[in-house]
């Protein structure tokens, strides 16, 4: 899957590496199953970069080089899902499956808002300012691309829960925690330090953090449904 995703420009080789690595210590930790996930978001995330990349890349909001992920990018929204998979092993597994797709969509939904935002959104607003602001800027936000982004993390949980990862009850919940997360991202955006001195990536670790810890808190409060 990363050799075909390096001919389809769509990651660099040492970003393929890095995918491959992470995928095949999910793949030991939750089979195929929650090898899938990944790569349902590497996917769509894949196909929304490209869908109106040129209206993107005229507007200022388009990803660099035509859209393909490096190291960083792969790690700023695979690191937390990867870190969750170590106490699937040793503690409880269910509940932090749970955290596990609750971070993959909360990645998905911060990337499709992004992606889809630059292309519908009309008109963006600075959540800390309330202010319009110019597609790409940090801590802008759409109509369009808030809509895209809640849809495509409801797609994917719902593939999670096809998979049998979650329950499907669960799938409105873990996607409202991912669209929450990605909208505090965007109220912070500019105030969370810089990890390495590439603010992008931090925001995305900040990001996919808080949507997988509010997931493990929705699956405690759902713990006694059968």
């Amino acid at each position: 899957m990363a050799m075909m995703a390096v001919r389809a420009r769509a990651l660099t080789n040492r970003g393929a590496v890095t995918m491959g690595v992470m995928g095949f210590w999910i793949y030991l930790v939750l089979d195929w199953r929650g090898y899938l996930v990944p790569i349902a978001f590497f996917v769509l995330g894949s196909l929304f970069t490209c869908i109106g990349y040129e209206r993107k890349k005229e507007r200022g909001a388009a990803e660099k080089g035509g859209g393909m992920r490096g190291v960083r990018e792969v790690l700023a929204n695979g690191l937390v899902p990867l870190v969750i998979t170590v106490p699937i092993l040793t503690v409880d597994a269910r509940l932090f499956t749970i955290g596990y797709v609750g971070a993959w969509a909360t990645a998905l939904c911060d990337t499709s808002a992004t992606e889809l935002g630059g292309v519908w959104g009309r008109r963006c607003i600075h959540l800390r300012s309330l202010r319009t602001a110019a597609p790409g800027i940090p801590g802008a936000i759409s109509l369009a691309g808030t809509a895209g982004g809640f849809a495509a993390a409801i797609l994917l949980v719902l593939i999670a829960a096809g998979l049998g990862l979650v329950r499907m009850p669960l799938v409105a919940p873990i996607a409202a925690a991912a669209l929450a997360a990605s909208l505090l991202e965007s109220l912070l955006a500019g105030l969370v330090p810089p990890a390495f001195g590439y603010r992008h990536e931090s925001l995305n670790l900040f990001n996919t953090a808080i949507g997988g810890a509010l997931a493990v808190m929705i699956g405690l409060w759902f713990s006694d449904m059968p």
